[in-house]
Parts: structure tokens; sequence; C-alpha cells
């Protein structure tokens, strides 16, 4: 839903302003890819390729890792991935539960 969809003509010059400075400052949050995800908790990877479903029902732009409970290196595969709108091929390079932010 846009910002600009919630306006509303009061008549009242000072509502109004501040109706436009509400929208000019939420329009990039609403824009912003990286807001637009879904957080997994407690993934378990397994030292090696493990298939993740991401649940954002399109392809992913990206993911960040955003916790952690071991020491492991992190990366994927989705260039080779055929289910791309669904699922995350990661690799870890040790056995680790991860929380993953994907957008």
């Amino acid at each position: 839903m846009s910002v600009r969809g919630l306006k509303r003509l009061t008549g009242e010059f000072a509502v109004e302003k501040a109706q436009e400075y509400t929208d000019l400052a939420l329009t990039p949050l609403q824009n912003s890819v990286i807001l637009n995800g879904v957080l997994l908790k407690n993934i378990e990877l397994a030292n090696g390729i493990t298939e993740v479903p991401h649940k954002l029902g399109r392809e992913p732009i990206g993911w960040l890792i955003v916790g952690k409970d071991a020491t492991a290196d992190i990366w994927d595969s989705q260039a080779t991935n055929a289910r791309k709108r669904i699922t995350l091929l990661l690799n870890s390079s040790a056995d680790v539960v991860v929380s993953l932010w994907i957008f």
C-alpha cells in the first residue's frame, strides 16, 4: 500500500504538510528491497550443501546471516539452483545452525 493512498484532505495546512513530510520519509523505506524479506530462524546447515526453502514466493535478491551458533563459512550455489523461486542452496564448511534474512 502506498503512503500516498493514506493521505486525507483536511483543509488544515499543518496536517496536510505533516502528511506530505511523512510520505517523503516513508516512501524510500517502502521501496527498499532489503526490507521486503523473510526471517528464517534456526536453520540447520550440514557440512556441504543444504537446500533451504526461503518462503519469499519469488527469486531472492540476496540473503544475510543474522545469527550463527558455530564457526562456519557459508556461501550459496544459487547459480546452479534450478528452484531459485522456492529454495536457497547453501554451502557450509561445518555443521551449524543459522538465522537468515532473505530478501
